[in-house]
């Protein structure tokens, strides 16, 4: 096809994913931790060596244009829109009104074990989205942490029937 594929992970805040399932899905808080925490892992692995950018959901919400210039930057795109339409279109897109569930990281640092899979990979996440290029070992070691507890209590995740 001739296309350039590039990713791009937005990540936001594991307790507002939680609140969310609990409420959509009625899920327990540990079933919705652990699928943010094995989805952002996988996504992480899986774009490796692909032109990819991490994006701060709360960035995104504050500062649209800026977010998407900055994307833009860092992959090497370009929109086939001005300024001023791609401002108009993020507005439409990106109505704060429709985030039911706001949490900070101060919140998320109260609310758990440090070295939970959500305590390990959002500020990871943060680190990446804010261009600091953190190590992925530290994904790679919660993986493996994360597969002996999936093998333990059962796959976090499974497509339902």
């Amino acid at each position: 096809l001739n296309i350039d594929v590039h990713a791009i992970l937005a990540v936001r805040n594991p307790l507002e994913v939680v609140a969310s399932l609990e409420r959509r899905n009625k899920f327990p808080a540990i079933k919705s931790a652990l699928l943010w925490s094995r989805y952002f892992i996988d996504a992480e692995r899986d774009t490796r060596g692909w032109s990819r950018c991490f994006v701060d959901y709360d960035a995104l919400l504050k500062a649209p244009l800026a977010t998407v210039r900055r994307i833009s930057n860092e992959l090497g795109v370009t929109f086939p829109v001005s300024d001023t339409e791609l401002d108009g279109l993020l507005a439409e897109a990106l109505k704060v009104s429709l985030r039911h569930h706001i949490a900070s990281t101060d919140q998320l640092a109260r609310a758990g074990n440090s070295a939970s899979p959500p305590m390990v990979a959002y500020p990871w996440a943060l680190a990446a989205a804010a261009g600091k290029n953190p190590p992925v070992e530290v994904l790679d070691r919660l993986a493996a942490d994360l597969e002996e507890v999936e093998r333990g209590h059962g796959i976090v995740y499974a497509p339902s029937a």
